[in-house]
């Protein structure tokens, strides 16, 4: 299992540097190598056994790469392939998913589109959804350097039965768990027993 915390601290600066050199290359190399992310990402997400396959240090690399680039739809750019054999290299192939992730996210928020995942114990209703979307956009607006832009936030919603009230809002790696577990949790802790 991937410690979130740790995976965190390293996709930023993995993530940071796949972003610099996409957004310094032809806008062609960039569409290409974002494409191609997007593909890998769906592909760790949509099977549930591949993120398991990455951390497993008795696979060998190779064997990786060639996964990892199955995902694929076409021929992949130089630069996706650079950055396959740099995380293997690094020994940092298990943490795909959450540097994607970061790349994908500092990319969007370049654009000034911020991809904000909130979880609840039920649906949002419409009206729900349409709230925070605008307190987001309330907050990301102090982020955004040009003063032009409007944000564009995406909400991925999602049921999780698992926290039993509240919301767990999750943007660029950055978690806020304002679930019912979480807050017993904290209590918990505070009184030194165990739930």
């Amino acid at each position: 299992m991937i410690n979130p915390t740790i995976a965190r601290k390293i996709a930023r600066p993995y993530g940071d540097a796949l972003f610099e050199l996409t957004i310094n290359s032809s806008s062609e190399t960039l569409v290409d190598v974002i494409f191609d992310m997007h593909d890998i990402l769906n592909q760790i997400i949509n099977e549930p056994n591949l993120e398991p396959f990455l951390a497993n240090p008795i696979i060998n690399n190779e064997r990786k790469k060639k996964v990892l680039l199955l995902s694929l739809d076409k021929s992949p750019n130089p630069l996706t392939l650079k950055f396959i054999d740099f995380i293997i290299e690094e020994k940092r192939v298990k943490y795909s998913k959450q540097i994607i992730e970061h790349c994908l996210k500092v990319y969007y928020q370049s654009l000034s589109i911020f991809v904000v995942k909130v979880s609840s114990v039920i649906s949002l209703t419409t009206e729900q959804k349409e709230k925070l979307t605008n307190v987001f956009e309330q907050a990301f607006s102090k982020k955004i350097k040009d003063t032009s832009l409007k944000p564009s936030v995406f909400l991925e919603c999602s049921v999780d039965k698992t926290i039993y009230g509240g919301l767990k809002i999750e943007e660029n790696l950055e978690v806020l768990d304002l679930s019912f577990v979480s807050e017993l949790n904290k209590m918990a802790r505070t009184l030194g027993v165990s739930i």
